[in-house]
């Protein structure tokens, strides 16, 4: 038996897969039957891993990834206990540090139009929605919660983010226990 994996070109999102059996044996006939699905259409983001430590996120809803393709497990902030997890999957609006040995591109779907989250007091570590986010958009419960502005990572030093991008993660300070909301 022998799966073969057809991709209509003309057709965005149809997919098929034929299953073969033949067989030489006199009276036994050959079997051949193809199963065809139809895809949506999926917006993905090419994100781009540097040699070293990234400050990632997963920009989907629908299931989180199971690991960064050429990088190391992923770490979450653990606010409470004030360490490093390692997680088996990544979920959407968290952030993550992985670790990269060489130049890698990842290709992350992107479904998040907002997601909330909570926030403890000291350093939190969140991610990103499927598009860009002005910290000035970001709702923050209870409203006199006060927040640090957000740190990303660009691979050498931090930096003050005045917005958050897809597929990137982010260090806030805060001097309290809340909520916030980012996007749509």
């Amino acid at each position: 038996p022998a799966w073969l994996f057809n991709a209509d070109p003309d057709t965005f999102g149809l997919f098929c897969i034929t299953y073969s059996c033949s067989t030489s044996t006199p009276g036994i006939a050959s079997v051949e039957t193809t199963f065809c699905y139809n895809i949506p259409y999926i917006d993905c983001l090419a994100l781009s891993l540097s040699p070293g430590w990234n400050l990632v996120s997963y920009p989907d809803s629908f299931g989180g990834a199971t690991s960064f393709f050429g990088a190391s497990d992923a770490y979450a902030w653990n606010n409470p206990a004030a360490d490093y997890a390692i997680v088996t999957d990544m979920e959407a609006g968290i952030g993550y540090w992985v670790l990269n040995t060489s130049p890698y591109t990842v290709m992350l779907a992107k479904h998040l139009p907002d997601f909330t989250d909570s926030v403890f007091i000291g350093w939190n570590l969140i991610g990103a929605t499927d598009h860009a986010v002005s910290t000035s958009d970001i709702v923050i419960i209870p409203p006199g919660l006060g927040l640090s502005p957000p740190y990303g990572w660009n691979g050498t030093d931090y930096f003050y983010a005045d917005s958050l991008y897809p597929g990137h993660g982010y260090w806030f300070l805060s001097n309290g226990n809340g909520r916030i909301i980012v996007g749509p």
